[in-house]
């Protein structure tokens, strides 16, 4: 078994490769206010991090759920496909409203292969998922493309 420098060297190695934080000693001077500040705000940004994070998952749900209501609506894939804004991430180009109802989407669509052969879209669609991206809870609009 490793002892000494060799021990605290792969200690640290092991921390860095799994994300672990080692165990530190304890200050020999009490920590000054200034310090708790600075802990109290790093705590709070974690917090917002992971706030963000389930946030953009729910927006992720919610993109993929309402591009899929629509593919159901308009013949499956074979008839059907959504424009390109609901494929990236999170469907954001497509996105009209996100707030305490959910996640409102306007995009087109149209045969396979339309927005790659460049023709216009036959479909429009607008659709409301709830805000944790599990429930359609309107489809407010799909048919005909209108005039924006």
């Amino acid at each position: 078994m490793a002892s000494g420098p060799y021990l605290r060297r792969s200690s640290l190695l092991a921390s860095l490769i799994l994300g672990v934080a080692l165990p530190v000693a304890a200050p020999a001077q009490p920590i000054s206010q200034a310090q708790n500040i600075r802990q109290a705000q790093n705590v709070s940004q974690v917090q917002n991090v992971s706030q963000v994070q389930t946030i953009s998952q729910a927006q992720l749900r919610a993109a993929n759920l309402a591009r899929m209501e629509a593919e159901r609506l308009n013949g499956g894939l074979t008839k059907y496909f959504a424009g390109q804004c609901m494929h990236q991430r999170g469907g954001a180009n497509c996105l009209i409203q996100a707030n305490e109802k959910g996640f409102l989407f306007r995009f087109p669509g149209g045969t396979p292969g339309w927005e790659a052969n460049r023709r216009a879209a036959t479909v429009e669609s607008q659709i409301l998922i709830s805000a944790d991206g599990r429930t359609i809870e309107k489809v407010e609009y799909n048919g005909v493309p209108r005039s924006q």
